[in-house]
């Protein structure tokens, strides 16, 4: 009688898993970036649809979600509807085949879907920050602006950033600044008129044990705020979809969306939603350009002030805003809001998580 308990069981749930199986639809669509190098490491966004799996009480690693390399399984970092993320594991060079399994749902190969590549010893990570302001910018309402980056090596050996350190204003060689083994220095940077982000260049040997930050403030109003943290993106951040959520339409606040591209100038889709009914509001396609006469700047748009572009939006308190890549396949992207008070000046940042 146990036996044939047992065997029910095993068959209710084999009949369960295939009708699951059958009823379902996974879809991959993109895998970003789709190279790395051969010591593994790097993060890999697999884009789709229905990527969510089933919980599954069962002992095979077919029951759970997984990215397959080459025959080895990567390192699972995240996981939603729309997208897996899987750290590579180290494998020899060679294009491999991507295995992406959807845990009760299917199981899909993407021939060649990577390729391994042998690492230069000086191969470089190139971090971007989004707002390098220069000293005393002024803005709106008499406020005056200023940016500070700092930077440390927690590593042990030293390091040679690459990063626009050319200042305009003097003829001078352009300063190449050093920062030594567990060092912290303030570095001093100069984009060009109308970059809209600095690149930061440092060794993938170090990657990990390097920290930027940077932060700007309104220093006529120095004795009221330390200012606000500004994130610095790794080529990991970008990703085809963008959310963000509880954007304040208050007319006190001025909401400024900024878009990237990590290398692909072209259009992206802005949705503006009410979160409360996942409903859509409003929608704008805008074309996301390279600067003028400049290609080593990420591709850009902006959406200057959300409620200028968007009147409705005073009908709410707050909205969520979704941006996506129009690129067929999707093309990584990064986006933020800020939020500045009209009186105070004060700046909310809202970046992805």
């Amino acid at each position: 009688m146990i036996r044939t308990h047992v065997m029910r069981t095993l068959l209710t749930f084999l009949i369960a898993l295939t009708t699951i199986s059958i009823a379902a639809t996974p879809h991959v669509s993109s895998i970003t970036p789709s190279n790395g190098p051969v010591s593994g490491g790097t993060y890999v966004h697999v884009g789709g649809s229905d990527l969510t799996g089933f919980a599954l009480a069962c002992p095979s690693i077919d029951c759970s979600n997984y990215v397959q390399f080459g025959g080895v399984i990567g390192t699972l970092a995240a996981a939603d509807d729309s997208e897996m993320v899987a750290v590579a594991p180290p494998h020899a060079a060679g294009a491999v085949d991507v295995v992406v399994n959807v845990a009760g749902k299917a199981k899909i190969t993407i021939p060649n879907g990577f390729r391994y590549e042998e690492t230069p010893a000086d191969e470089s990570v190139r971090l971007m920050i989004p707002i390098v302001i220069e000293a005393n910018a002024p803005g709106a309402f008499g406020s005056s602006w200023h940016s500070d980056v700092t930077m440390h090596n927690a590593s042990n050996v030293a390091v040679l950033p690459q990063a626009p350190t050319c200042n305009p204003y003097i003829l001078a060689p352009c300063l190449q600044f050093r920062i030594e083994a567990h060092q912290t220095v303030h570095p001093t940077l100069y984009p060009n008129p109308g970059d809209p982000a600095v690149f930061v260049r440092i060794p993938r040997s170090v990657a990990d044990a390097f920290d930027v930050q940077a932060r700007v403030q309104d220093v006529s109003r120095q004795a009221q705020t330390w200012g606000t943290s500004i994130p610095v993106v790794r080529p990991t951040d970008f990703r085809p979809v963008v959310r963000l959520h509880a954007i304040p339409t208050d007319s006190r606040f001025r909401d400024t969306l900024r878009i990237y591209g990590y290398d692909s100038a072209g259009p992206v889709q802005v949705r503006i939603l009410d979160e409360s009914k996942n409903a859509i509001i409003a929608t704008m396609q805008l074309d996301a350009v390279q600067p003028p006469d400049r290609t080593t700047f990420p591709p850009f748009a902006q959406i200057a002030s959300l409620r200028d572009a968007f009147p409705q939006l005073a009908a709410y308190e707050t909205v969520g805003v979704e941006i996506d890549s129009a690129f067929t396949p999707p093309a990584p992207i990064w986006a933020f809001i800020s939020v500045t008070n009209n009186e105070t000046q004060h700046v909310t940042i809202i970046a992805p998580q």
